[in-house]
């Protein structure tokens, strides 16, 4: 058997796993229909930092960052990163006042019906499913890609697969089988990364030489002030910050905290 063939089973079978596990822990929790909405006031500090970062780190990371690097440079690179890290942070400030202002709330939109009306509303709802459904296709087709790349699947096949597993226990278990879920990736794959890395850099022989090459093609991408770059990477702080802001799965996870703190 090929490699291509294993590293699709492998593929088959966890996402056949994860979605086992969603709907046992599921099935193990009475849970009514606000917990399967918005798991109110049930995950602590840990549980949330993993949930937010397994929600706005997909597949996408493998893509576009290393596609933006390739003409912006570094300054691409780190405007990916504050640009992720800016919507955890503006949610521990946004977070808590929105759980004061409407503790009974589920999302963005239903406090802003209630404090400027239906039009702003139905705008703010808008832009949200809009925003949701360009984030869902930008996942599913990095998943795709990604998966297309190590086992030469055809991307509907893995599309296919991808979203029968996860609705498999979404449509089940609701938010707590999401966050549930979310928790078990992220406890794998952030290893799985530090590992990568090391292996990489041991595969060019150490931090300096991995960049050789670029220092040869273009040494200008390695300049952190290079002006288009940081343009580039301002942008992208501005706008991964704005969109976060319309992202429900993170309104929900703000109300399904504990206390503010968390």
């Amino acid at each position: 058997m090929s490699t291509e063939a294993w590293a699709l089973i492998a593929a088959i079978v966890t996402m056949a796993v994860m979605s086992a596990a969603g709907i046992a822990y599921t099935r193990a929790r009475r849970q009514t229909i606000e917990d399967f909405v918005s798991a109110r006031g049930s995950i602590g500090g840990m549980t949330a930092m993993a949930t937010m970062a397994a929600s706005l780190l997909g597949a996408w990371i493998l893509f576009s960052p290393a596609e933006a690097a390739t003409w912006a440079g570094v300054a691409a690179l780190i405007g990916y990163g504050i640009g992720q890290a800016a919507p955890i942070v503006a949610f521990t400030v946004v977070g808590p006042r929105m759980r004061k202002l409407a503790p009974n709330g589920h999302s963005l939109s239903e406090f802003v019906w209630q404090r400027y009306g239906r039009a702003m509303y139905l705008l703010t709802l808008l832009i949200i499913v809009l925003y949701m459904f360009t984030f869902l296709a930008a996942e599913m087709g990095a998943i795709a890609r990604a998966v297309g790349h190590v086992a030469g699947a055809r991307l509907e096949l893995t599309l296919v697969l991808v979203g029968l597993a996860t609705l498999a226990y979404t449509v089940y278990g609701g938010l707590r089988a999401s966050i549930f879920t979310d928790n078990i990736q992220f406890a794998i794959i952030i290893p799985l990364l530090i590992a990568v890395l090391i292996a990489t850099l041991a595969h060019f022989g150490g931090w300096t030489a991995a960049f050789d090459t670029v220092r040869e093609e273009n040494a200008a991408l390695l300049d952190v002030t290079q002006l288009h770059g940081i343009e580039f990477g301002l942008t992208l702080v501005i706008a991964i910050l704005a969109a976060n802001l319309f992202h429900q799965g993170l309104w929900q996870r703000v109300y399904a905290a504990r206390t503010d703190g968390d």
